[in-house]
C-alpha cells in the first residue's frame, strides 16, 4: 500500500471548528457505500467495535453473486482450495471504526450530551439509559469490552467475511469489499418475549451530514424499541424495524428542529432538512415518517409516544389515515393486528 493512500486512512490534521463534525463531504449513509478496500484491510487499518455476526442486513443475492463471481475463487485457490466445490456458507459481519481528530469528536461528544439532556428535558417519560463516551482513538479495540457504551467517531466499515464449510467441516474464509457510512446506530439484542434490552448494547455516533439528529435518533429507541418487539405480533423484522424508525425519526425531527435554534448552529434547519432528504432516500424504512411529523404537529410528541408504547400498529395506522395519502391495499396490510 503507497504513503499517499495510507495518509488518508484517518482524518487529516487540519482544524475544524466547533461545527466541524456536521461538515463531512461524503455521501454515503445507510451502510451502503461498498468502499474500494476489502474488508481484510479494514480489519487491519481501523478500531474493531462488537463481535462478528451475521448482518442485520442480509446481502441481496445479487451482490453475494458478484463476490462469489469476482473476488472469492482467487482467495480459496490461494488457500489451495477448489472453489468450485459445492460448500455451504455463512456470512459474518463486523464494525470497525475510523477515528476522528480529536477536536472533532470532543465537540461532537458535547453536542450530543446536550441534546440528549434536551430531549430528557422536553420528554419526562423518555428512558434514560446511562453510557460511557468513548472518542474513538488508533490502535484500540473494542471487540470484548463495547457494552454500554457511546462512540464518537468520523465514520465506519462494516467488514464481512465469509466461512465456507465442506459436509460441516470448516475448509476456509474469504474477505469482500467492505461498506462505509457515515450512518449512526444502535446496537443492540432484544429479548422479544420480555421486550426489553439486553445486555450488550451500544451507541455509535459518525460525524457528517445526519449528526446533527443523530443523538435523539439513536436515543429515542432506548424508549420505543422494546415495544416495536414486543407489541407488533409475528416475525417480520422488516415491519418492526419500519415502525420504530417511524416513531422513532418522528419524534428525533422535531425536537432536533427545536434544538438547533438553541445550539445555535449555522444553518441548522437547512442542515437538518438536508439530513431528513439524505434519511429517506437511504433506506425505504423511512417512509413514513413525514406522515408520522404530519401527525405530531397536529398532536404533541406525547400524544405519538403514548400512542405508540400501547400500540404500534394502532399508531401507524392512526398517522397515515391522517396524512389523506391513502396507502395501496397492500401496503396497508402490513399494519393491520
Amino acid at each position: 500500500m503507497g504513503k499517499k493512500t495510507a495518509k488518508r486512512k484517518f482524518a487529516n490534521k487540519k482544524s475544524s471548528g466547533k461545527w466541524g463534525f456536521l461538515k463531512i463531504t461524503e455521501d454515503c449513509y445507510g451502510n451502503t457505500h461498498e468502499t474500494k478496500l476489502a474488508s481484510a484491510e479494514v480489519t487491519q487499518l481501523y478500531v474493531p467495535i462488537g463481535k462478528p455476526a451475521p448482518p442485520n442486513n442480509p446481502v441481496d443475492t445479487a451482490t453475494l453473486e458478484k463476490w462469489m463471481k469476482t473476488r472469492i475463487p482467487a482467495q480459496m485457490k490461494a488457500a489451495g482450495i477448489d472453489p468450485d466445490l459445492p460448500y455451504e456458507h455463512e456470512i459474518m459481519a463486523k464494525g470497525f471504526a475510523v477515528p476522528a481528530k480529536l477536536d472533532v469528536a470532543q465537540n461532537y461528544r458535547k453536542y450530543t450530551q446536550n441534546a440528549i439532556d434536551f430531549a430528557l428535558t422536553k420528554i419526562p417519560n423518555l428512558k434514560n439509559a446511562p453510557f460511557e463516551y468513548i472518542l474513538v482513538k488508533k490502535g484500540q479495540n473494542f471487540t470484548k469490552n463495547y457494552a454500554h457504551r457511546a462512540f464518537i467517531a468520523h465514520s465506519h466499515y462494516t467488514a464481512y467475511r465469509i466461512d465456507f464449510k465442506l459436509r460441516g467441516e470448516h475448509v476456509c474464509c474469504a474477505y469482500t469489499p467492505a461498506k462505509h457510512s457515515h450512518g449512526s446506530y444502535l446496537e443492540f439484542n432484544m429479548k422479544s418475549e420480555q421486550g426489553s434490552m439486553a445486555t450488550s448494547w451500544h451507541l455509535f455516533f459518525s460525524t457528517g451530514k445526519t449528526a446533527i439528529n443523530a443523538p435523539f435518533s439513536e436515543f429515542i429507541p432506548f424508549t420505543t424499541a422494546p415495544a416495536s418487539i414486543k407489541k407488533i405480533p409475528g416475525n417480520d423484522k422488516a415491519r418492526k424495524f419500519t415502525a420504530e424508525e417511524t416513531i422513532s425519526e418522528s419524534i428525533a425531527y422535531l425536537l432536533a428542529k427545536e434544538f438547533v435554534g438553541v445550539a445555535k448552529i449555522p444553518d441548522g434547519l437547512a442542515r437538518l432538512e438536508n439530513a431528513r432528504t439524505i434519511q429517506i432516500a437511504s433506506d425505504s424504512s423511512y417512509r413514513y415518517v413525514d406522515r408520522a411529523i404530519d401527525w405530531i404537529k397536529s398532536h404533541s410528541i406525547q400524544d405519538a409516544l403514548g400512542m405508540y408504547l400501547d400500540n404500534p400498529l394502532n399508531f401507524m395506522r392512526t398517522v397515515q389515515s391522517f396524512s389523506g395519502r391513502p396507502l395501496a391495499p397492500k401496503e396497508a396490510q402490513l399494519w393491520l393486528p
